[in-house]
């Protein structure tokens, strides 16, 4: 059982033993607390969440309790929120930061104000949202600005950027988003600099500023990892990828290749369809400028152009990235997908491929049995299609790879599915 897990038991258990009749304030209390972390939950029960926060609402009323009852409606728009059901939440988040104005402490005060300029941009009412802004802004104005106010001020800062954005006020929007990032730093707030330098990212894209454009969004992915931040990720790499079509250099075409192929994985077409179907039809049409600019080079050799390009850390990066989404594969599309790879790199120049199948091997060394199998598989099918020559100088090359790459466990293990798969070394 999960430490969260344990959390809830614990507090249905509060819950359930104070009486609604002998201790109906310890009861709507317990209820409240309860309904946030039903909502927080992993699924959200955001609907029993709202069925606790009425009842707790009932008791601890605006007249009998003004500061239990605005927190109650900022957790009940939350869940509406969560729903779908924006204007609900607006209109709770707003009706629950007038409560607490007044009330609740400078930071928390902010934090209602956001939540309400947060929704309002959500709906696009993007003036309403930049005065929601200002008033939070207000609210931290007096305070000493302790470690959660700096992240709430960084938060403020960046969705007032973002909904400055939305008017078109760019100058603005960017000084705001400056002064986000300015706040604070990835260990005290992750997310709010993330969305600073994302959302930087996408004012460039709009000034037609490409090159700074891909920077932003290249900040934004060092925090947006695919572990940590698996959603906000998948829309940076969507927009590093948009960043790069915008350019005008073949290499420019090849990143947004690259990216958007690595967006369409990330995006799950059965439930973020939209996004999906976007990214897809975008990679069509970068795809189709790539085969007007060069006509006997196909997707596999514009990757393997574009992994001879970098250093040794950047292809060490990419072609885990790849292999990643190759070894997600059922064989034989899994063992396909590797020998297509393999016979684009060995159209590169011979060095360029000893450098692309050192990583590659290196990379395999990583994965399971069936995925090191499909790879070496794929990699001989694409030997057998080279002329005898170069089919002589690819397989001396993979023999003084495995050598020079790894000790002596893994050669075994390497030759050893090698010999299995009938290969002699040279």
């Amino acid at each position: 059982m999960s430490d969260h897990e344990v959390a809830l038991m614990a507090l249905r258990s509060a819950h359930a033993v104070r009486s609604p009749s002998a201790d109906p304030i310890g009861r709507a209390m317990a209820g409240y607390r309860l309904a946030v972390a039903l909502g927080e939950a992993v699924p959200g029960d955001h609907r029993g969440a709202l069925q606790l926060l009425e009842q707790a609402g009932a008791v601890l009323t605006e007249k009998r309790a003004p500061l239990e009852y605005g927190r109650i409606l900022t957790a009940a728009a939350s869940q509406h929120r969560a729903l779908g059901d924006l204007a609900r939440a607006s209109e709770l988040f707003e009706r629950a930061a007038k409560i607490l104005d007044g009330r609740a402490p400078a930071a928390e005060r902010a934090a209602g104000w956001s939540n309400v300029g947060l929704v309002q941009t959500e709906l696009a009412q993007f003036t309403a949202a930049v005065t929601s802004f200002d008033q939070a802004l207000a609210a931290l104005a007096d305070t000493g600005l302790p470690t959660d106010a700096a992240r709430i001020r960084a938060t403020v800062l960046i969705n007032r950027g973002l909904a400055l954005f939305g008017l078109g006020r760019f100058s603005e929007a960017r000084a705001d988003l400056e002064a986000g990032l300015a706040v604070v730093d990835v260990s005290v707030a992750p997310m709010q600099l993330g969305m600073a330098h994302h959302s930087l990212g996408q004012l460039c894209t709009a000034e037609g500023r490409h090159a700074d454009a891909v920077a932003a969004f290249t900040s934004a992915l060092r925090v947006f990892t695919r572990v940590t931040f698996p959603q906000q990720h998948a829309v940076a790499t969507f927009n590093i990828a948009v960043a790069h079509a915008a350019g005008t250099q073949l290499s420019d075409l090849r990143l947004a290749l690259w990216s958007f192929e690595t967006a369409a994985n990330l995006f799950d077409p059965r439930l973020q369809t939209a996004q999906w179907t976007e990214t897809v039809t975008r990679l069509g049409i970068v795809t189709k400028r790539l085969s007007a600019l060069c006509p006997d080079r196909a997707a596999a050799g514009h990757r393997a152009a574009l992994l001879g390009s970098f250093g040794d850390d950047e292809r060490l990066i990419l072609v885990r990235e790849l292999v990643d989404r190759f070894a997600a594969r059922p064989d034989p599309q899994r063992t396909e997908a590797f020998r297509d790879a393999a016979e684009a790199m060995w159209g590169e120049e011979p060095q360029v491929a000893r450098a692309i199948l050192a990583t590659v091997l290196f990379v395999l060394a990583e994965f399971p049995d069936p995925v090191l199998r499909s790879g070496l598989t794929g990699e001989l099918l694409a030997h057998g299609c080279l002329p005898e020559p170069a089919r002589l100088v690819a397989n001396t090359i993979l023999d003084q790879l495995i050598q020079e790459v790894f000790q002596g466990p893994q050669r075994v293990r390497f030759r050893d599915v090698l010999y299995e798969l009938g290969w002699e070394r040279p």
